[in-house]
């Protein structure tokens, strides 16, 4: 499988896992009277991190090198943090362009784990 595709699928299922936790998380902060719930908060943010992590591992079983597991990652989590980004500035907050650019390098660094576990995977399976 090519590059572009081993990209395309890393990162859409990054986005599959980490978006709908970050929705959830954004609706249950809109609408809740009272601060979030700490492990209902802790927890959705884990799924959007291992998220990243799913991303860099679908390239990675595709037969993708280390860059690209790295980019699904920075794309899924950095696409996560950017819709984010949007919400906080259409309700007149600070936008947080930090915390984007935060997600893209944490993103990046679990999609590298992610590629370092379907290597992993895949050398077990072969032996």
């Amino acid at each position: 499988m090519g590059e572009g595709r081993a990209l395309l699928a890393g990162s859409g299922a990054a986005l599959a896992v980490s978006l709908p936790a970050a929705l959830v998380a954004q609706i249950v902060v809109t609408t809740s009277d009272d601060d979030v719930p700490a492990l209902l908060a802790i927890g959705l943010a884990a799924v959007a991190l291992v998220g990243a992590a799913v991303g860099g591992w679908v390239a990675g079983r595709l037969g993708s090198g280390a860059p690209v597991s790295l980019l699904a990652g920075a794309v899924g989590l950095g696409t996560v943090a950017l819709v984010g980004a949007l919400r906080r500035s259409m309700a007149d907050e600070d936008p947080g362009a930090l915390a984007v650019l935060a997600a893209i390098v944490v993103g990046a660094g679990l999609g590298a784990a992610g590629w370092a576990l379907a290597r992993r995977s895949a050398a077990r399976t072969r032996s």
